[in-house]
């Protein structure tokens, strides 16, 4: 096939649409742009027989208009940041796994994460995160990082996205050249990192540099500015980190893919057509608009414009073309794909797989602190949990799949009484007539309501055993309490594993962060 130039910038999108089936914008985007790549998310996923029929349609119209079938794509990291929930691929997030600290069961997880998501139709994979989170007041990043030690982040990381290349799926690291030391979401407001370069060179950089050289075949940019490299731009904008550092300085030949071009870290300070553009100035091979047709028509006829004006050369076009082939080449992708609805779903409940996220999961469970809390509460007749409930913090949490009652479950194990209450909103007070106190807590840090309500916990007198479901960082909060256990995330998963230690008093895991 002869490939236009209209097919080429086709290949350089990512684009979303809101429809569990192949809609009239998955349409518009394949026939009218030639987008050549999908992202979904969890509006997208509703069962394993439609996610088949999903993919093998988008495959079909993609291979129709491009001769290519489509990379689709998912952000599945683990943890709170998952597109499809359900069976084993509900598996634990990176700072869970950092604290059960095993190399071989990350790359376990990242193989069994690869070939379900491959049984699926899904073929590429926003993940694993390589963000070195050194800031505890992170808002977005936190316990989606394997922890705040570069080398352990570099070692988990590359285990994880080895086996999910070796299960079928290309593994993108995330967010080059860093996201983990700053103090707000890219989803918001552009944030500053204003570290020196010496810094940068030995923290942030170094579990990219080690995943290179381990033979990384792809990336996210992020959308962060480094007043040490280019302190005008974001990482996804600026020549001086994609081309001259990464490509020049690092070596990296592999495929450069941007957050979303819609958050409001690039949206907020520039119109879609130029931000395109100067994302593929910078070095850039395909741009993410997860969300809106008009975005992507924007951005595809701001690069077009740009070609036809000489701002941009087709033989820049040319080079993230051939990258993107070659890329797709090697995962298989020049023929039309079709799942096999009911393998994805046997392979989702096959009894090994569980019992593999089922074991990191109690693996990860960290007793943090203990001044015999926990034999406590195996001993007391009345417990009372006061737990959060579910909640999606940021923009890349789905509030929808966030489903994980602690209250009922510790209620059903336990037989014990449960408050749930509602993050910043009205807090609960602390009855009497009990003999000891739980108390969940989800990012604590960001949310004065909690802490208020951890201040009243404190002051009960009750014998006290506190829960971080969360970030770990919240126990730094923490004045006065007989037992901390960290379990790291809010999922259904993380919370019968924390309820399994609880009763067993088994605790294996290790905080991955200084606290």
């Amino acid at each position: 096939m002869t490939y236009s130039l209209k097919h080429k910038i086709g290949q350089m999108f990512f684009a979303g649409f809101p429809s569990a089936a192949v809609d009239a914008q998955a349409e518009a985007l394949a026939r009218e742009y030639k987008v050549g790549n999908f992202i979904l998310f969890a509006r997208n996923f509703v069962s394993a027989a439609q996610t088949a029929a999903l993919t093998g349609g988008l495959s079909r119209l993609v291979y129709e208009e491009t001769g290519m079938a489509p990379f689709i794509s998912a952000d599945q990291e683990g943890g709170s940041v998952l597109r499809i929930r359900e069976g084993a691929l509900q598996f634990s997030g990176a700072m869970a796994v950092a604290a059960a600290d095993s190399e071989e069961d990350a790359f376990l997880l990242g193989k069994n994460c690869g070939e379900l998501l491959r049984a699926h139709g899904v073929n590429i994979n926003f993940a694993p995160v390589m963000d070195v989170n050194s800031e505890p007041l992170n808002p977005v990043i936190g316990n989606r990082s394997f922890g705040d030690d570069p080398a352990s982040v570099a070692r988990l990381s590359i285990a994880m996205a080895k086996g999910m290349a070796a299960g079928g799926v290309l593994p993108v690291v995330k967010h080059y050249p860093g996201h983990g030391n700053v103090k707000s979401d890219s989803h918001l407001k552009l944030p500053f990192n204003d570290s020196p370069l010496s810094y940068l060179e030995q923290n942030d950089f170094y579990p990219f540099e080690q995943a290179f050289r381990a033979g990384a075949e792809a990336l996210m940019s992020c959308h962060v500015c480094f007043d040490a490299i280019d302190a005008q731009r974001p990482a996804t904008l600026s020549p001086a980190i994609l081309t001259e550092l990464l490509r020049k300085k690092q070596g990296f030949e592999g495929l450069v893919v941007t957050d979303c071009m819609e958050m409001k870290a690039i949206a907020a300070d520039y119109p879609m057509g130029e931000a395109a553009v100067l994302a593929v100035e910078a070095g850039a091979d395909i741009l993410c608009i997860s969300h809106s047709l008009s975005a992507v028509k924007e951005a595809a006829e701001g690069i077009l414009s740009a070609v036809a004006g000489g701002r941009l050369s087709e033989a820049r076009i040319d080079a993230s073309f051939r990258r993107i082939r070659a890329a797709k080449e090697r995962y298989g992708l020049l023929v039309p794909q079709q799942s096999d609805a009911a393998a994805a779903e046997a392979m989702l409940y096959e009894p090994q797989r569980l019992a593999l996220v089922k074991r990191v999961a109690q693996n990860s469970i960290t007793l943090l602190s203990d001044n015999g809390g926990a034999a406590a509460f195996r001993s007391a007749k009345k417990p009372l949990f006061i737990v959060p409930r579910p909640y999606a913090r940021t923009g890349v949490e789905e509030e929808e799949r966030v489903k994980s009652s602690l209250a009922a479950a510790a209620k059903a194990r336990f037989g014990a009484d449960a408050v749930e209450y509602i993050i910043d909103g009205e807090m609960p007070s602390i009855p009497q007539g009990y003999d000891m106190l739980v108390l969940g807590l989800y990012n604590a840090r960001f949310h004065e309501s909690q802490i208020k309500l951890l201040r009243a916990a404190e002051e009960s007198k009750l014998p006290l055993v506190v829960l971080l479901l969360g970030g770990p960082y919240d126990a730094a909060l923490i004045k006065r309490a007989d037992a901390c256990i960290a379990a790291y995330e809010f999922t259904p998963l993380s919370v019968e594993a924390l309820l399994a230690a609880l009763a067993d008093g088994i605790f294996p895991g290790k905080a991955p962060v200084v606290l």
